[in-house]
Formats: C-alpha cells, structure tokens, sequence
C-alpha cells in the first residue's frame, strides 16, 4: 500500500442562519495556519438565490466549503497530502459554526481498495481488501 494522503469531510448539519463569506475565509486561513499548510489560492462563489462555496488549493492538497442553506448544511472537505492530519480543522469548525450534529467522515488516500462482494446479502454487505490493482487502461 502507498499512502498519499489523508481526507477529512464534515456535514455540518442543523445550521439556521446563511454565513457571510469572510466567515468562511477566515476559517480557511485559521485551519492553514493551525494544520501549517500553504494556501496558493482561494476562489469563491455565491450562488443565486442562495448558497455559497469556497476552494482553497494548498501546496498540500486542498480545502473547500459548499453551503446549503435550504437543507440547513455545510459541507467541509480537507484532503492533504504527507504527514498533515486534516482532522486539526474539527475544533475550528465547531467554534465557528452554529449547528446541531457534525457528522465526521475520514479515510486515507492510498492503493488500497475495496470491492464489494455482489453476492452478499443486502443484510451482511461483505467486502473484499485488494491492496495491489493491476489494471491495463483500455483505449
């Protein structure tokens, strides 16, 4: 298995009010500084009648947020390549953000994969752990 990366996604879930877009910024940076991650440069959207997103790319990778205000969401996706562990962004987040649950996803970013077996049954889903996947790309 070769490691490339760590990803972090958080769904902020139980937001009421709609952010202002410097809130989002300021998180950004104060996650950069925290994790010591390169922020080369950020782009932003507001989106009509609602809704807003953010990119920072990183020397490192990159970090965004998506909002959903008519679902009451914010979405956060931090993936970093080396030894910088995404996971630092939690604390800032829940300081920032008003919210009911933050639902946490995090996996790493590697060769390793997994297949699902088809003929488990819906109740018992079993998988099956390939570390190598040699694969001829089909023209």
């Amino acid at each position: 298995m070769t490691k490339v990366g760590e990803h972090i996604t958080l769904d902020i879930i139980g937001t009421t009010k709609e952010y202002d877009s410097s809130i989002f910024e300021k998180v950004i940076n104060d996650i950069a500084k925290a994790a010591e991650v390169t922020i080369l440069n950020i782009s932003k959207y507001k989106f009509e009648p609602q809704g807003f997103t953010i990119l920072a790319l990183l020397a490192e990778s990159h970090m965004s947020f998506h909002t959903f205000p008519e679902n009451g969401m914010i979405s956060f996706d931090f993936f970093t390549c080396g030894k910088v562990n995404p996971s630092i962004a939690v604390d800032i987040i829940k300081k920032e953000f008003e919210y009911k649950r933050i639902v946490k996803k995090e996996f790493n970013r590697d060769t390793k994969a997994f297949y699902r077996d088809i003929y488990s049954s819906p109740g018992l889903q079993k998988s099956y752990v390939v570390n190598d996947v040699n694969s001829k790309k089909r023209i």
